[in-house]
C-alpha cells in the first residue's frame, strides 16, 4: 500500500476497555498515533476513548467480543478501509478462572483459551 507524506500511523487495541489495553492504548494516542479501540464494556471503551482523544488522537472503536471472529474482521476491514491501515497491534484482552484447573469444566476451559489465545490468533 502506498501511504502519503501525511498518513498517521494507526494502533489498533483489542481489549482497550481497562488495564493494559488502556494504558497501551494512551501511549500511542501520545505518540501521535490514530487509535482503533476494541472492547465489549462500552461503559469502559468509551472512558478509553474520551482519554485518548484528550491526548489529540483520532478514534475508532468497536464494542464488540474480542472471541467473535466476524465481528473482529468486519473491524479490521473497516479500519484498514477508513484509516489506511494497522501499524500496530495489541491484544491485551484477557481472561483468568481462579478455580484450580482440575475443578474447572471444559466450557470454562474453552473460555479461557478463547479469550487469551484464539482471539489473538484470529486478529
Amino acid at each position: 500500500m502506498s501511504q502519503s507524506a501525511s498518513y498517521t500511523k494507526v494502533c489498533f487495541v483489542m481489549g482497550a476497555g481497562n488495564g493494559i489495553g488502556r494504558a497501551s492504548a494512551l501511549l500511542f494516542a501520545k505518540e501521535g498515533y490514530n487509535v482503533a479501540l476494541l472492547s465489549k464494556s462500552i461503559d469502559n471503551l468509551k472512558e478509553t476513548e474520551r482519554l485518548c482523544i484528550a491526548e489529540g488522537a483520532s478514534t475508532m472503536t468497536f464494542c464488540i467480543d474480542a472471541c467473535d471472529a466476524k465481528s473482529v474482521q468486519i473491524s479490521v476491514e473497516t479500519i484498514v478501509k477508513v484509516l489506511g491501515g494497522i501499524d500496530v497491534l495489541i491484544c491485551a484482552q484477557g481472561a483468568l478462572n481462579y478455580n484450580l484447573t482440575k475443578t474447572l469444566t471444559i466450557d470454562e476451559h474453552d473460555e479461557i483459551l478463547n479469550i487469551n489465545y484464539r482471539s489473538c490468533v484470529q486478529a
